[in-house]
Parts: structure tokens; sequence; C-alpha cells
């Protein structure tokens, strides 16, 4: 996803937070495993966003 409104922001902090989902895909129903991952961003004035 492109979020153009990120282009100019800055984040001092920023945090980041995976884990793997396990979930069936496909016709075959094959089992599989993905990663997700979170990042949000803290700015100077202490504003949360979440970040994709």
């Amino acid at each position: 996803m492109n979020q153009p409104w990120l282009d100019h922001a800055r984040f001092p902090y920023v945090y980041l937070d995976a884990t793997y989902l396990h979930g069936r895909l496909g016709r075959n129903m094959q089992l599989v495993s993905r990663a997700v991952v979170v990042a949000i961003g803290i700015n100077a004035l202490g504003c949360q966003m979440s970040i994709r």
C-alpha cells in the first residue's frame, strides 16, 4: 500500500513487531505460514500512526 502522506513525516520512534500466522491457501487448501509485520511510528508530538 502506498501512503504518500507519510513521505514528509518524521518518526523519531518506530516500534516493530512480527508474528507468524498459519492458514490454508489455494484450491488444494495447502497449509501455509505467513509473517505479519506491524510498525507503529511515534512522531515528535507523541501521536501514534500505523505504518503499512
